[in-house]
């Protein structure tokens, strides 16, 4: 359990239990489970040789906004609690890459100690799909995306960090496959966060597609 919600730790040996990693998986808020993480997880987990903790956090349509925020926010407080905030890093792919951001940008709100940095991969960084990229698909995903938005508003910043107030936010890791439609999202957000004065890098890949790292 991490903050009321189901959690999954992976603890490779001669891991370092001084820093660990918060891992948020995608699915659009509507679907997804740490079993479905499991690899990319593990993997991560031994790359950094760090702990990494996967959250079961709530889904729609039973859970609409800012339902998975709160667990979000709440589940790295709590994980802050074991080690220095900046020793974590905070990971997420499409609707968890929305959420690692929404997350930091909730933390700074409430002037709450931050990660030490965050990677967000093909992040859904705005619900409002005004990227180019889209192109004929921008109905669709807006629709898709209704059913955690609820009755708030689309470019609300807890449901389209890419609005947000990147001023001070840890160093950022962005990747992105170069034909997907939420391209835009992530190219966007290298261009505010970089204004903002964050140390943001952004990694543009060919010949590959939609989060294709949880697939090692």
């Amino acid at each position: 359990k991490l903050a009321g919600r189901p959690a999954r730790r992976y603890t490779p040996p001669g891991a370092r239990t001084d820093r660990g990693i918060l891992c948020f998986h995608g699915g659009g808020y509507r679907v997804g489970s740490l079993s479905a993480y499991n690899s990319f997880m593990s993997h991560l987990a031994i790359a950094c040789e760090a702990p990494v903790t996967g959250l079961d956090y709530r889904l729609a349509p039973e859970h609409t906004y800012p339902a998975a925020l709160d667990d979000a926010v709440a589940a790295f407080v709590e994980l802050s609690a074991s080690m220095a905030s900046e020793n974590i890093m905070v990971i997420g792919d499409s609707a968890g890459g929305n959420l690692t951001l929404s997350c930091l940008l909730k933390l700074k709100e409430q002037t709450l100690p931050l990660a030490g940095c965050a990677t967000l991969l093909s992040a859904n960084t705005d619900f409002t799909c005004s990227g180019d990229s889209y192109g004929e698909r921008r109905a669709e995903f807006k629709e898709g995306l209704k059913a955690y938005a609820g009755d708030h508003p689309m470019d609300t910043v807890g449901l389209s960090p890419l609005f947000g107030d990147h001023a001070g936010l840890p160093p950022l890791l962005i990747h992105v496959a170069s034909d997907e439609s939420m391209l835009d999202d992530s190219t966007q957000l290298q261009e505010r966060a970089v204004a903002a004065g964050v140390d943001s890098q952004i990694q543009i890949f060919d010949d590959a597609f939609h989060v294709f790292q949880i697939f090692p």
